[in-house]
């Protein structure tokens, strides 16, 4: 398989057109349709898991598509970073389509956005990972300082929900479940990240101590 410089930036520029395509094609719909003022939908749109995910997602494909010399860019290149946003994604992907994805029939553009959201770039950002990032010398310690993205997206969540009345996902309805449970439900998402990291971690090493076993 072709994993050359130039496979690596064509692919990084389609993955971050499709991202950048996503996200502005459900801003639209996200716009065009609502019914709140415009300032509180933003707020909200920035809300969802997957719309904050698949922005960094789309960062990361453009900062190996349009390198640049910047704190930012170097970011979004590192290897540990690639890593903790696939354990992000994934997340992304499988909650959607084993749970979320039966709850509403979407049509037109917003099918087209939702799958891009939900299932492609998913996919199309684990392989990347696989594909070009290298794995040498990860640890489960570097993943960590990734922990704060989902801890101050839960923070967030409720604090919105304690002004606007408006909760993203059922799991995180505080006023419905309650603080504590709502509390506890973020718990249990930041260690389901923990555990995904680390299972990750596992299969990769297994796989390189398989490689290292063959004959040449």
């Amino acid at each position: 398989m072709n994993t050359s410089p130039k496979f690596l930036k064509t692919y990084a520029a389609i993955g971050a057109l499709l991202g950048w395509f996503a996200i502005a094609g459900q801003l639209y719909l996200s716009v065009t349709t609502r019914t709140i003022p415009l300032g509180e939908l933003l707020l909200r749109f920035i809300g969802y898991f997957t719309i904050t995910t698949n922005t960094l997602a789309a960062l990361t494909f453009t900062a190996f598509w349009l390198p640049r010399d910047t704190r930012l860019g170097r970011l979004f290149r590192k290897a540990e970073s690639v890593f903790a946003i696939t354990v992000f994604i994934i997340v992304v992907g499988v909650i959607y389509n084993l749970i979320l994805r039966f709850l509403w029939e979407p049509k037109g553009l917003q099918l087209v956005v939702d799958e891009l959201l939900h299932t492609i770039q998913p996919l199309v950002f684990v392989l990347f990972w696989i594909l070009f990032i290298p794995k040498r010398g990860l640890k489960i310690k570097a993943f960590n300082p990734w922990m704060i993205y989902p801890l101050i997206y839960i923070l967030y969540v409720i604090t919105l929900g304690l002004f606007t009345g408006h909760y993203p996902y059922p799991f995180a309805d505080a006023e419905l479940l309650g603080y504590p449970k709502a509390l506890l439900n973020g718990a249990a998402m930041l260690g389901g990240f923990w555990v995904l990291a680390w299972l990750l971690l596992g299969v990769t090493q297994l796989r390189k101590e398989k490689l290292s076993r063959q004959p040449e």
